[in-house]
């Protein structure tokens, strides 16, 4: 009602002073009764209501949530986070001494990275999140991004992909009709780009997939 323009007198204003008498007035008119503002209120939805004690659940563990947040995992982590500028490449001398024990901790988890190999040299990819030290060298480094973007892509032809899915070299929920991206080269050739995190962390898989791009 204030909104309105529209305000109850105040019983302690002074309404003697002769020079404000038509002011009076105004203010006297303006003066609404209890029926007004009881109207006035169920128009907003104000209504007579008993206030009991409450507390509020928000089904942290019931199956539909645990169903959705399973998804939502599954997109971010094995969808989006891949190619995300959040990774940073170092050589494995240096990831070896983060792995390292230091008063009975760890820099990083010993799982933690993933070993690739580039002209007989050997460098470990890690997510920027996996050591505190990452980020400050990402900062020092003036990366706009917090990180670089990841070097384990590999680029296919679509049979040959599709035969590796046939073999079962995929994780079960990183089958590349999901996560790989498709395209076709300046030939025409149809490809398909997937990452190294997509396929099952073992030596069968990792010996298929050598010789496959040998």
């Amino acid at each position: 009602l204030m909104s309105l323009g529209i305000r109850p007198l105040d019983e302690s204003e002074n309404t003697d002073d002769d020079d404000d008498e038509e002011e009076e007035v105004v203010e006297k008119d303006l003066v609404i009764s209890t029926g007004t503002v009881n109207r006035w209120m169920n128009l907003y939805g104000y209504k007579w209501c008993h206030a009991k004690q409450h507390y509020y659940n928000d089904r942290h563990e019931h199956p539909l949530t645990i169903k959705a947040r399973k998804l939502y995992i599954k997109c971010v982590l094995f969808q989006y986070e891949v190619r995300s500028m959040c990774w940073i490449q170092i050589g494995k001398a240096d990831a070896d001494k983060l792995r390292e024990e230091t008063d009975g901790k760890c820099n990083v988890a010993p799982t933690a990275g993933y070993e690739y190999t580039i002209d007989d040299e050997t460098f470990v990819e890690f997510h920027v999140d996996d050591c505190r030290s990452f980020r400050q060298i990402m900062t020092a480094q003036n990366n706009e991004f917090g990180g670089e973007r990841s070097r384990l892509f590999i680029q296919a032809r679509k049979t040959v992909v599709m035969q590796w899915e046939e073999e079962n070299m995929f994780d079960v929920d990183s089958k590349p009709t999901v996560v790989g991206y498709e395209y076709k080269d300046d030939d025409g050739v149809d490809m398909v780009e997937v990452h190294a995190r997509h396929f099952i962390d073992n030596n069968d898989t990792r010996a298929k997939l050598h010789d496959s791009l040998s």
